[in-house]
Parts: C-alpha cells; structure tokens; sequence
C-alpha cells in the first residue's frame, strides 16, 4: 500500500493510495486503543497492509528526519528530537513489520512514545 500526498486530497496529509484516509487517522485510531479488525470494521477499505505500510513509512519518516535535523543543527530541541527519533527507529526495526497487527501497541509504553512521536513530525 503506497502512501502519500497532494495538496488537494485531504489537505495536503498523508493518505493511503486509494482512499482519503489520512495515516494520522490510522494513528490516532491505534492510539486510542482500537484493535485492527475493528478500525478496518470502521474504515472498510483499511485491510492489514495499511498497518505493514504504516510500520514502513514510520521507519521512513523518522530516517528522513535524522537526516534533515542532522544537516543543520541548530539548538538543543534539534539534538533532543534526533536522539529521539533514532531511538524510535531502532525500536521499529528490532519489531516485524506486522507488529501493528499482531500486537496491542498500547501495551508497550515505547511503541505508544514512537507513535506520538510520529504523530508530531506528520
């Protein structure tokens, strides 16, 4: 599942090819404690492979921000938000990219800080 954005397709955020749902509608549906059958209950055209891409586009997100942070660092907020981020990124890469699915994410406090942590850079 490809994701991605256009200005005129839910205001610019991130979507899942195919349909107007936003990744941070995804997101904050894991976040607030939905299991996936009943998010894909709410959104029908949600299937797992939503969760698998989310897994990836995380991963992606958060290296593309250690770099762009890297190139100019400018204050401490700078330094703290990449250590942050390479943090969530090896977390994310030690899990299988079904973790979403396979796994209540609300019960590991370090996949809830990555995901509001992925939630702030969307």
């Amino acid at each position: 599942m490809d994701i991605y954005r256009e200005k005129n397709i839910r205001g610019g955020k991130f979507v899942f090819r195919g349909t107007r749902i936003t990744v941070e509608d995804l997101v904050e549906s894991i976040l607030s404690g939905m299991p996936p059958e009943e998010i894909e209950a709410e959104y029908p055209s949600i299937k797992g492979e939503f969760f698998v891409s989310l897994y990836h586009f995380m991963k992606k997100l958060f290296h593309l921000e250690i770099s762009r942070k890297g190139k100019g660092i400018s204050s401490q907020k700078d330094v703290e938000d990449i250590y942050r981020y390479r943090g969530c990124l090896e977390f994310l890469e030690r899990l299988p990219e079904d973790v979403l699915i396979t796994e209540n994410p609300l019960e590991n406090p370090e996949m809830v800080f990555c995901l509001k942590t992925f939630l702030k850079i969307l």
